[in-house]
């Protein structure tokens, strides 16, 4: 290969595992959550839903906006104790995105050290939950091979329910409509 494209190349590769390592505190730190804050949270509820999202993940906005915001709305209106916290895991998702979540009562925040492309946000939301929750083996955490969004289902003890990496709505509902049988 040719001396003139080798460079480029060996340049771009370099430049990525330097934004790979780099841990950059975000921008908006105000509005950042640390793991043992998180922690905290999770405690102080029976459940607990954390759903990592981007803004140019398709799937991601998706889930956002017709699963959980409904579901966010429906454990509100019915009062249980059930917390779902969003966590903003790139650097780019506008703060006016955010600001709109929050105004309609949603416990948002950025990850500290956010990713900024597809391979460092899925390295900054794996570092994260591996401090957060040391030990987990949830599936889309432990492969390096997992996709965004992220959700995991966690009970008041930090333990992972849905350790299988299968979508928490199911535990959700089961849990909305358990509670409803009883009143």
């Amino acid at each position: 290969m040719k001396r003139s494209v080798l460079i480029p190349i060996i340049a771009f590769f370099i430049i990525l595992l330097i934004g790979a390592c780099t841990i950059l505190k975000h921008k908006n730190h105000a509005l950042s959550i640390e793991p043992g804050a998180l922690k905290d949270t999770v405690s102080n509820h029976e459940n607990t839903l954390v759903y990592f999202w981007t803004d140019w993940c398709y799937g991601s906005n998706q889930q956002l906006t017709e699963i959980y915001l409904p579901l966010h709305d429906s454990i509100k209106k019915d009062q249980k104790d059930l917390k779902m916290v969003f966590i903003a895991s790139d650097e780019n998702i506008p703060m006016k995105k955010v600001d709109m979540l929050r105004a309609k009562g949603v416990s948002v925040f950025y990850l500290p050290a956010p990713g900024s492309n597809p391979l460092i946000n899925r390295i900054a939301i794996r570092r994260f939950v591996n401090k957060a929750f040391p030990g987990n083996s949830f599936p889309h955490i432990k492969y390096s091979s997992y996709q965004v969004p992220v959700a995991i289902f966690l009970d008041r003890n930090g333990e992972i329910i849905n350790k299988n990496g299968e979508h928490p709505r199911s535990y959700i509902l089961e849990i909305l409509n358990k509670n409803k049988s009883k009143n």
